[in-house]
């Protein structure tokens, strides 16, 4: 194990110390725009809990809660990414059939995927998590202490969603192997709908249970209530306890962190069980070369006389995208956390009645959603230039590389938008929100996924890697990770433009009155327009360039 962990370190040396110029400006790019992100969102993070933290009695609170809330959906969220990537890590990977035609034991190739895995399923939670520890290390004004358990904390958390997402997925496949592509997809759609009901049965301590309150103490005293921990036996709750513990000068931190350690030790016991049962599945599983004569027998018969090469080219990428039971499969775990998100939406309509919170969840829905849409694109849009594989040379003879982008880019763009806009009227529905704000709900939505989907086309023609069949493994590479960060950073300086024109509706429509400046708003939406086209324009061109450029 020692030897194929220094050929991976390795490996990694060679790629990042490669002599050339163009390598040596990809590094130095990719370090700047990580480092600005991580800059922004920690600053951005200040600001939030320096404002809180100043706030009697229910600042502290809120902090603990924000934290919470955001390390419980990053639990849930961390499960499914270690189910999604772990198919294609543990199993249909050409590089694990290699290893195990070595003279190697299979727990020790059990162990090197596992840290890939964890590595591939973690780092988009990391982008976030990071500067979240340190932004409240900064408001606290805290020391070595508290940023080396917290990461530590963190490190056994992410061992812990590892260990539930393994177990899980090692338990499933036997089932599956022997399942038709029919019964997997009403297995997977049944146990989409058992965890909504789930999540919606046991769903303990109703945040959003807001009366329609009347006097200033009785919101303090709700807001008050909130310090009651609403995940008490998730690790999540008790890593945001770690970082509460910390923060304050003679805090009880050790009690937490012990219980994060049990909660490891339980997830190692789950870990060993799957490399027990590691082997044996893996020979039940069919090598990735093994149905190369199947692959194209159904493909349809295709008269190119009377259609177009891009019509061609979107039925070609839709049938294979339906022919690979990962990707699709990926698919339908994507499905459930966007019930499980809608679910939340219906449910704090039917137990928020006021005004003013109901479009104030209208706008964060717009946020969230934006996110969920920088998400997909980015597991599915950056990674669709490279998986084209050695059947890109064909691609490129036969037709041209700019129609070939702008099919890529219209499904893409196809199937955020119509998760987006789903999610959007869904909520805006449900919350009961004006004609005007719906509209500019679905309005920014698709300027949202357009910008989003034009980044992540053109930064995968920049980064292309043909021998790579793995999505999960292209989307966290170095090229994943960028166009992640420039996603992040288009999304949250529009969200910036139309915050201020957000301040002025509040203003006037819930506080002091008045009429509300729509030629204000005009004047945000068209800087959100002009950013939109701009990143739109300047990627898919420059990475159109570099395509053609490009050699297998």
């Amino acid at each position: 194990m020692y030897k194929l962990l220094l050929l991976k370190l390795t490996t990694l040396r060679r790629n990042i110390f490669q002599l050339n110029m163009q390598s040596f400006i990809k590094i130095l790019s990719f370090i700047a725009v990580i480092s600005l992100f991580y800059l922004g969102i920690y600053s951005i993070l200040s600001r939030i809990f320096g404002f809180l933290v100043v706030q009697e009695f229910i600042g502290e609170v809120i902090i603990i809660r924000l934290i919470s809330l955001t390390f419980s959906a990053f639990f849930l969220f961390l499960i499914i990414s270690n189910i999604i990537t772990s198919m294609s890590t543990f199993f249909r990977s050409p590089e694990v059939e290699f290893l195990f035609s070595l003279p190697i034991s299979f727990r020790k190739i059990f162990t090197i995927r596992l840290a890939e895995n964890i590595i591939y399923a973690s780092w988009a939670s990391l982008i976030v998590d990071i500067p979240i520890i340190m932004a409240l290390g900064n408001t606290y004004n805290s020391g070595f202490k508290f940023y080396l358990f917290a990461i530590i904390g963190l490190l056994l958390f992410l061992i812990i969603t590892a260990s539930i997402g393994i177990f899980l997925i090692f338990i499933m496949i036997p089932g599956f192997l022997s399942f038709s592509r029919f019964k997997y997809t009403v297995t997977i759609i049944g146990l989409a709908s058992l965890g909504v009901i789930l999540y919606l049965i046991f769903k303990m301590n109703n945040l959003l249970d807001v009366p329609q309150m009347l006097t200033l103490n009785a919101v303090f005293e709700y807001i008050r209530s909130v310090e009651v921990p609403a995940f008490r036996y998730m690790p999540s709750e008790y890593l945001a306890m770690l970082l509460r513990e910390l923060s304050v000068p003679q805090g009880n931190w050790l009690r937490p962190l012990s219980i994060l350690i049990s909660f490891s030790l339980g997830g190692l016991l789950l870990l060993l069980f799957s490399a027990h049962r590691y082997r044996k599945l893996f020979l039940k599983i069919p090598v990735t070369s093994s149905n190369n004569n199947k692959k194209y027998q159904d493909f349809p018969k295709i008269n190119l006389k009377w259609m177009q090469i891009g019509r061609v080219l979107m039925t070609k990428d839709i049938i294979v995208f339906f022919r690979d039971p990962t990707q699709w499969g990926q698919s339908l775990i994507l499905m459930l956390l966007m019930l499980v998100y809608v679910f939340g939406i219906i449910n704090s309509s039917f137990n928020v009645k006021m005004p003013l919170f109901l479009t104030f969840v209208s706008f964060a829905n717009i946020a969230f959603v934006a996110y969920l849409m920088v998400t997909i694109s980015v597991r599915f849009a950056y990674p669709s230039i490279s998986l084209e594989g050695n059947s890109f040379w064909f691609i490129r003879t036969y037709t041209n590389i700019r129609t070939f982008l702008t099919v890529k880019f219209i499904v893409s763009l196809l199937t955020i938008l119509f998760i987006g806009t789903l999610l959007v009227t869904i909520g805006n529905i449900f919350l009961n929100i004006n004609t005007f704000i719906s509209i500019f709900s679905i309005v920014n939505i698709f300027l949202f996924a357009w910008g989003i989907t034009g980044i992540n086309i053109g930064i995968g023609c920049l980064y292309p890697n043909f021998k790579e069949k793995n999505p999960s493994r292209l989307a966290a590479g170095s090229g994943g990770i960028i166009s992640a960060v420039i996603s992040l950073f288009y999304l949250i300086t529009s969200l910036m433009i139309l915050n201020q024109w957000a301040y002025h509706y509040f203003s006037r429509t819930y506080f002091f009155g008045g009429e509300i400046n729509y030629q204000f708003f005009a004047i945000c939406q068209l800087g959100v327009v002009v950013e939109t086209i701009i990143f739109t324009t300047v990627f898919p061109l420059v990475g159109l360039k570099k395509l053609r450029k490009t050699n297998l």
